[in-house]
């Protein structure tokens, strides 16, 4: 007791703390603690080091990648390639800074930075390839992100020492400190927003309706947009991208439409579908789009969902043709087919555009001219182990019939050749397909596309052949023939869940471009046309005219904008190509000339269209 009252009244504050924890921890406490702090540490650095590492390996990689396909090819199939090395090189600074002077925000604004560049590189993969390339570098990147979480965790046992430092360097100083470590880091967050907008990444909203179904436009509620600006600086544009650019009549303006034609080639509508020449070639090709492209632009004709498949809806579209009655309609709201039922589409396919969302309906357009290529899809299930299904769509150009049976499911096409030339026969193929047991439900999809037939079963490809490769005269003559779908059952029962009917945009040719005329691209320059064909504004209707005035200058801009209604119709106002307000009396004018412009110049594209983020129900990538 007297040792006790001694130490209370002579030692400080602190020494009696440190006494009382002596004490309480034993005499191998403060050994043990320290033991724990270095143990700490070094799994922290041990984590860095190695996260850092895995970095430097996927930036090594990726600048492999960009020497080889940018320098080299002078294209690349990965335009995010510089920007993925850019972010994963801030992000190894930030987090070599953060480890070195013990801040704690500048690690984690290198682990926030190295988030955003896997996420983006991750939607990059999946827009362009799927998750099959690149597996190497994404491995790293994955692990090194691991290992940098795991060294946040005790990140804090590397700052523990400054930590202590830093609090009565804060007591100290006061405000001023804590101010101007804000400041840091709103500016380094200011910049980095800066390059990303400027160089990287772009949000637009459209305005207009001529990319419906693929983008919704309005005013108020279009759809948002990322666009990837630095796509175009290190690889070529492709065919059927959706690209954004300057109007070349109001550079000041932005546009969005899908690239179609390429530089030093001709092109040529013909029937919906587009033909191109390339520099030395004879015939014209087919343009196929990609297989990812066609199935984000598949555009609804007759859809009906599962559990919608109710009478009245079902025979609005659809027409039994056997000579009994074959169906019936289940309580789940689906079509149970008996042996020997069939159906036929009732209407013709014609290129009719009417979009309803949330916010708004869209105006129908006018469909006068009938689509040939189109998708049936059915999901059903066999209800007896001897049903066999059979679905077909026909055209003017292919007859394509694709049969499910338990033990033999085939595929015959009769394309164009096999109905006007006696050499020519009909194409047949076994098609490997597993219906498994009855019950089981399954998707069937039968696509005829840009001269290309297609089938896929449950999302799987089973079967594919070219038919139109390239343009002939006589496509004109076979397309009088109405584009029909139809299914039946024979040898069993079959419940159908949906079934839906889908077409492909048809490009029509107004304008500057005539049906079955080609049109020559210039290099360097490139045609566009909107997805909402009939009536988007875009390459076939661009009228620039031309004015000069009583004092010698002249002016350009879009046939359009102008307008004469202000006062007593003297005055002209406008907007130039450069986008500057222009009022010009109109008894100045002298001469005047209108021309169309056909192609946007490389110098005025902006980037590409990659992600719809908002609204959040319609969040998907452009493809």
């Amino acid at each position: 007791m007297i040792e006790s009252n001694f130490l209370y009244r002579e030692r400080t504050g602190r020494d009696r703390g440190m006494v009382m924890q002596h004490a309480a921890d034993g005499p191998d406490g403060p050994q043990q603690l320290n033991e724990k702090e270095e143990a700490s540490r070094t799994m922290a650095a041990a984590c860095l080091t190695l996260s850092i590492l895995a970095l430097l390996a996927a930036v090594v990689f990726l600048g492999y990648e960009t020497y080889k396909h940018v320098i080299q090819a002078r294209k690349s199939f990965l335009a995010f390639v510089p920007i993925i090395n850019l972010a994963f090189l801030v992000a190894i600074v930030a987090h070599a800074v953060g480890a070195l002077r013990k801040r704690l925000w500048s690690y984690d604004f290198g682990l926030y930075l190295n988030f955003i560049a896997a996420l983006y590189w991750g939607i990059q993969l999946w827009w362009k390839f799927g998750a099959g390339r690149l597996r190497i570098p994404l491995f790293a990147h994955v692990a090194a992100f691991i290992l940098l979480l795991a060294s946040r965790a005790v990140f804090p046992a590397l700052t523990a020492g400054a930590k202590d430092a830093e609090g009565r360097a804060d007591q100290e100083i006061g405000l001023g400190r804590w101010s101007l470590e804000n400041i840091e880091a709103i500016l380094l967050a200011f910049i980095a927003a800066l390059v990303i907008r400027c160089f990287c990444i772009e949000v637009f909203k459209i305005p207009t309706g001529s990319m419906v179904p693929t983008l919704l436009g309005d005013l108020e509620y279009g759809d948002r947009i990322m666009v990837n600006k630095f796509a175009f600086n290190v690889e070529d544009p492709q065919r059927f991208d959706v690209i954004v650019f300057k109007y070349p009549l109001d550079t000041t303006r932005n546009f969005i439409k899908r690239l179609v034609g390429m530089p030093d080639e001709e092109i040529m509508l013909s029937g919906g579908d587009i033909f191109y020449r390339p520099r030395g070639e004879e015939r014209f090709r087919i343009a196929q789009k990609p297989f990812r492209v066609q199935q984000s632009i598949w555009i609804p004709h007759a859809v009906i969902e599962d559990g919608q498949v109710e009478e009245d809806a079902f025979f609005s579209e659809w027409a039994e043709t056997s000579d009994e009655t074959k169906r019936e309609f289940t309580r789940w709201r689906r079509l149970l087919i008996t042996d020997g039922g069939a159906f036929q589409l009732r209407n013709c396919v014609r290129d009719i555009y009417e979009v309803r969302t949330q916010y708004m309906t869209l105006p129908r357009s006018a469909g006068t001219n009938e689509v040939r290529d189109v998708k049936l899809r059915l999901a059903f299930a066999m209800r007896d182990p001897g049903a066999v299904l059979t679905a077909s769509i026909s055209n003017g150009a292919v007859d394509f019939h694709v049969t499910i049976d338990p033990k033999r499911s085939t595929l015959v096409v009769a394309p164009l050749e096999a109905r006007s030339g006696p050499q020519s026969q009909a194409l047949s193929a076994d098609l490997t397909i597993d219906v498994g047991d009855p019950g089981d439900e399954h998707v069937l999809e039968l696509m005829y596309y840009d001269g290309l037939a297609y089938v896929a079963f449950d999302g799987a490809q089973v079967g594919k052949c070219m038919l139109v490769e390239y343009y002939d005269s006589r496509l004109d003559t076979v397309r009088a023939g109405r584009t029909a779908a139809s299914f039946s059952v024979k040898g069993g029962a079959c419940e159908v869940a949906s079934v839906a009917v889908y077409r492909d945009i048809f490009y029509i040719a107004k304008g500057c471009f005539n049906e079955d005329e080609p049109v020559k691209v210039p290099a360097g320059k490139y045609v566009v046309i909107g997805d909402n064909s009939p009536t988007s504004k875009d390459s076939r209707l661009w009228e620039r005219k031309e004015i000069r005035t009583s004092d010698g200058r002249g002016y350009a801009f879009d046939r359009d904008n102008g307008s004469d209604n202000r006062g007593k119709g003297e005055l002209l106002i406008t907007r130039d190509v450069f986008g500057v307000e222009r009022v010009i009396p109109t008894d100045s004018i002298v001469d005047s000339s209108v021309e169309y412009l056909r192609f946007i110049d490389e110098k005025d594209l902006v980037g590409r269209g990659f992600l719809v983020w908002w609204p959040p129900e319609r969040m998907k990538l452009v493809r």
